[in-house]
């Protein structure tokens, strides 16, 4: 990794000791290994490094940013959480870039609308007012690969014997689809984060078969749309089909809607 690429950390380091670093009160050292992981992310981008691709060992990190480990060993960490690398095992192991998806935003959400105490309806008040738009933005935009996508997700979702937990996730699959269709990575990324904060909040919440088959109905009527690229009929049918669910969940369970938001465990 060229030397190039982290004048921003020397500034902050190449003054002292290695040494000095472990005396470091803690703030400060994770402030220094916050600005270690822009430069190395920096250096990703401008590598254009892709997934799987290896990086350099803690030690040549160490000797290049000259920083002690407990600095390095903290931006590793970080940068990991955060979906940017994974750290490999083994004697051919070490950091190796990675690909950060959907899940990683949603547990910053997830963690900052717990923090806030924000309930439940106000989430699905942001969903009705953003996934019409993204909707008609799919039927703009989707391609056949994307809508034979959609169509098989769609016949999956009408399997009678599907469970509730299939059921909501088939469902979510759709509407993480048809973001996906957009080919917007925002969409896309805030969706996922979306349908991820959702579903924990519907932990639970059980379905009718009358409330299955509406919904299904609804997601033909919005993949059809998509399919003949008419967004007006797209943002129509999801704003319905959002109405439909919002409707269901303040009748049969208005506690959910007043529930605040809880920070789904990693696992969960």
């Amino acid at each position: 990794m060229p030397a190039d690429t982290s004048d921003n950390i020397h500034s902050q380091t190449s003054k002292e000791p290695a040494s000095s670093d472990e005396r470091r009160r803690p703030h400060q050292r994770a402030k220094t290994a916050v600005l270690l992981a822009h430069d190395l992310v920096e250096d990703i981008l401008r590598r254009d490094l892709q997934p799987g691709a290896k990086l350099p060992s803690e030690r040549e990190m160490g000797e290049q940013y000259r920083v002690a480990r407990g600095t390095l060993r903290e931006m590793l960490r970080y940068l990991e959480l955060q979906g940017v690398l994974a750290i490999r095992q083994g004697a051919n192991g070490g950091p190796v870039v990675s690909a950060p998806d959907g899940s990683h935003l949603a547990s910053t959400l997830g963690l900052i609308l717990a923090l806030s105490r924000t309930p439940f309806a106000d989430v699905i008040d942001f969903r009705m007012t953003i996934e019409p738009t993204i909707a008609a933005r799919a039927a703009e935009r989707a391609g056949s690969s994307a809508i034979a996508e959609l169509q098989r997700s769609l016949d999956r979702l009408g399997d009678d014997t599907t469970g509730d937990a299939e059921f909501v996730r088939l469902n979510r699959l759709l509407h993480d689809q048809i973001a996906r269709a957009t080919n917007n990575p925002v969409f896309e990324f805030f969706t996922l984060s979306l349908g991820a904060t959702i579903d924990a909040a519907l932990a639970g919440v059980q379905y009718s078969a009358e409330r299955r088959a509406a919904g299904r109905a609804s997601h033909v009527k919005i993949v059809a749309a998509i399919t003949r690229h008419n967004p007006r009929a797209a943002e129509v049918a999801m704003r319905e089909h959002i109405q439909a669910t919002i409707t269901y969940l303040t009748i049969n369970y208005p506690e959910v809607m007043k529930r605040s938001i809880t920070w789904a465990h990693p696992a969960g």
